[in-house]
């Protein structure tokens, strides 16, 4: 189960990065109003596999993935992806990617991170449906 749930992540990750890369070239963030938020949705369904994945399956934590503690789990993961995303919109900001002077910065911050957490959510769902109602 953890090299297929890793193979997921290096793929879903590379396949991010193309589109990202597209997405640029083609300036695909600006032509089509959608982009940005599947991006972000899909960047937050990848935070927390690879989250989940270092939890239960890298042995980085210790932790035996029979533990059925969803809710534990869920509050970590999701946490976590909120730092994530938090800190990816400062990151925008610091390095001129995006101003706070725009009048939809607001709007399109709060934007990402709810894309970015329904990816996460949905994430988590679907882990614990496939991890662990097996045990």
């Amino acid at each position: 189960m953890a090299g297929k749930i890793l193979n997921i992540i290096l793929g879903s990750i590379v396949a991010i990065a193309i589109a990202h890369t597209l997405a640029l070239k083609f300036y695909l963030y600006y032509e089509l109003w959608w982009f940005d938020i599947l991006m972000h949705f899909a960047a937050g369904a990848w935070t927390v596999l690879f989250f989940l994945w270092l939890l239960f399956f890298s042995d980085f934590f210790l932790l035996d993935v029979e533990r059925k503690n969803f809710l534990l789990t869920s509050a970590l993961s999701i946490s976590f992806l909120f730092l994530v995303a938090v800190g990816w919109e400062i990151f925008e900001l610091h390095f001129g990617l995006t101003f706070i002077e725009d009048s939809d910065y607001w709007q399109d911050t709060i934007s990402d991170i709810f894309s970015a957490l329904s990816g996460g959510l949905l994430t988590l769902w679907l882990f614990f449906r496939a991890v662990f109602t097996k045990f």
